[in-house]
Order: structure tokens, then sequence, then C-alpha cells
């Protein structure tokens, strides 16, 4: 796992929180130096107004760098839970889809894979039906991996170029198979559109719907073939 990309995650994170503790001892310098102005009628009081900004920046930047220490130390499994994401043990999703959402707003093809899974009665995580609004971003992308069976990563240049499709979502997800030790059927790339993938996917088989030679019919046979080696958490309701 590289470990930059640990460091990336969690400096979304972590700096967020670290600007809301900051953000309160910047409103309290600000206070006291409207104060120490009311008070600055000669030049003891604007040197007053001077230091107490400089000690104000120092403690800001010593707090900094004790956060920078805390994230190159990281792994992901602590950047989940410092988002506050909750692994429930038990599965909430059959399937997590990852997708850039350029290619969403392009096409009603990526629309149209989410219905068929749930025609076939799995339960999809859909970002934009399933996050839950007022979250950090990590904090509801963590909980969709976490609490999916598995993860389907729909592959476009426009997602590599992606830091949340192809830096967050595809890293975290395959990390967790790697590290937990999931069956091969717990991560699916499907190639939508031509573009050029790592090397570790060319050495596996992946579902690529952007072939043109290939007749589309095989394409979701494949697919179907393998969603269904899990059963889907919910029966079928006759």
């Amino acid at each position: 796992m590289n470990v930059k990309l640990i460091q990336d995650l969690a400096k979304s994170v972590v700096l967020t929180k670290f600007m809301d503790k900051t953000i309160m001892s910047i409103i309290k310098i600000k206070t006291n130096v409207i104060e120490e102005q009311n008070n600055a009628t000669h030049l003891t009081g604007r040197l007053g107004i001077l230091l107490l900004i400089a000690i104000g920046v120092y403690v800001i930047w010593s707090m900094y760098q004790q956060v920078k220490k805390k994230v190159e130390e990281m792994t992901l499994d602590q950047v989940a839970a410092l988002a506050d994401c909750e692994d429930l043990g038990i599965a909430k999703y059959d399937i997590f889809v990852s997708y850039c959402s350029k290619d969403y707003e392009s096409s009603d093809w990526i629309e149209k894979l989410i219905n068929q899974f749930e025609k076939w009665n799995y339960t999809v995580c859909f970002d934009k039906r399933d996050f839950v609004p007022g979250k950090h971003v990590l904090t509801n992308i963590g909980n969709a991996i976490y609490n999916s069976r598995r993860t389907i990563a729909i592959v476009s240049a426009d997602y590599l170029k992606s830091n949340w499709c192809n830096r967050v979502e595809f890293v975290w997800a395959y990390d967790r198979k790697i590290r937990k030790k999931l069956p091969d059927n717990s991560f699916l790339v499907i190639m939508y559109k031509k573009c050029k993938i790592a090397d570790i996917w060319k050495r596996k088989t992946f579902l690529d719907w952007s072939d043109k030679t290939e007749q589309k019919h095989y394409f979701w046979v494949k697919l179907k073939n393998w969603t269904h080696k899990v059963e889907p958490l919910k029966p079928k309701q006759d």
C-alpha cells in the first residue's frame, strides 16, 4: 500500500478537524487584537498587538506540526476511525458502485447498470441516493466500502484522473480486499471507456464495455455470472 495515498486520505480528515479547532483559536486571537486596538493609543499597544499575533501564529504552527506527524504514522483503518466510519461487521449492501460523476452525467448507462443489479435483487450502495448529507465525504466512502460485500469500479480516463475515484475509492476498496484477504470476486473492474489501466489489472480478468469487437450480450452474461456467485443479502420476494 502506497504510504502517500494513506497520508492524502488522512490529511483530508485530520486537517478538516484541525481547522475546526484553530478557527476558535483565531477567533480568540482576533477578539484580543480588537481589544488591544481599542487601547492602542501609543507604541506599546501596537507592539502588544504584534506580539499577540506572533504567539497565535506560533501556536497554530505547532499544532499543525503535531497533526502532520500523526498523519505520517496513520494506517487506512486509523483514517477510517478518524473519519467516524462505521464498520457494522454485517454487510448492509451487496455492492458498492464506484464511478466518475462525468461518466454518469454523460450517459444513463451507469444508472441502467445499477437498476440491473437491483432487478437481480442485489442491494446497491449508490452515492447519489445513499450517502448521508452533512457527513464528511471520506466518512460516506468509508462506510460504503466497509459495509458492502463487494465493490465495482467503473473505470475510464476521467475516473483515473479523479482523486476521489482513483486515489480514494479504488485504493481503499482494493487495499481492504488485500488486507482482509477477501475472495477475488469481491472486487471487479469494468472498463467503461478505453483508458490505460495499471499493470496489476492487466493480469486480471476485467469486464470491458468499451470493447467494440465484443458482443454486448456476452458482457451482460459475464456480469450476471460474477454477480450471482454470491447470493443477495435479501431473499427474493415471491
